[in-house]
């Protein structure tokens, strides 16, 4: 849940070609938490709906607007002086925080992600991107389509379903795009933990 409020509130800064970031030093748990925004700009959507594959297998719009951040970003990071990193995002966020990531980790960072409705980001995986996956939460609601997309690729790291919630209650499988909102997810998290105790 304070992961999630994170990713959803900010405040948020912007780098690069239009990245919304936040950067929150915990000093008490020496961890630093790098969240990002989903979409919220037409110039966003621009770089969604650049779909194909770039040569790396990556998710070509997704994985040039990240790298427009992340030096600025990396630099931000070394200035705590923290070195354990917490990177989460929602949707274009979750994407943004996975490829980021990877680059926090070749730069020496110890790093964990936590990715809420993220689209799949790789046509292939690689020995960088299964070492960051393997502590990584990717959190979804069954049915979301963003989920889902694009077709064909690789999902790494352990996935998490979250409870359904409202119209998510019927058993038969659906998807439908009001499952990716941000509210259901909220909801989501709520119903699990009433569920855990916590």
């Amino acid at each position: 849940q304070g992961l999630f409020k994170r990713i959803i509130k900010g405040p948020f800064m912007t780098v690069g070609l239009g990245v919304q970031v936040a950067i929150e030093p915990v000093e008490s748990s020496g961890i630093l938490y790098v969240s990002f925004q989903c979409t919220r700009s037409l110039g966003d959507w621009f770089f969604n709906l650049l779909g194909f594959s770039n040569p790396a297998g990556q998710h070509f719009g997704l994985y040039w607007l990240a790298s427009s951040g992340r030096k600025k970003i990396r630099r931000l990071c070394e200035k705590t002086g923290l070195t354990r990193i917490v990177v989460s995002g929602y949707s274009q966020g979750a994407a943004l925080a996975a490829y980021t990531g990877e680059h926090l980790l070749e730069k020496g960072f110890k790093v964990s992600l936590c990715r809420f409705a993220s689209p799949k980001l790789y046509r292939k995986s690689s020995v960088l991107t299964r070492e960051l996956y393997k502590g990584t939460l990717t959190v979804v609601v069954y049915g979301d389509p963003v989920t889902m997309l694009p077709p064909g690729w690789v999902e790494l790291g352990k996935n998490l379903e979250l409870p359904k919630v409202g119209g998510a209650d019927i058993e038969a499988p659906r998807v439908m795009p009001e499952y990716h909102e941000a509210g259901v997810y909220r909801k989501g998290l709520e119903n699990l933990e009433e569920q855990n105790g916590t």
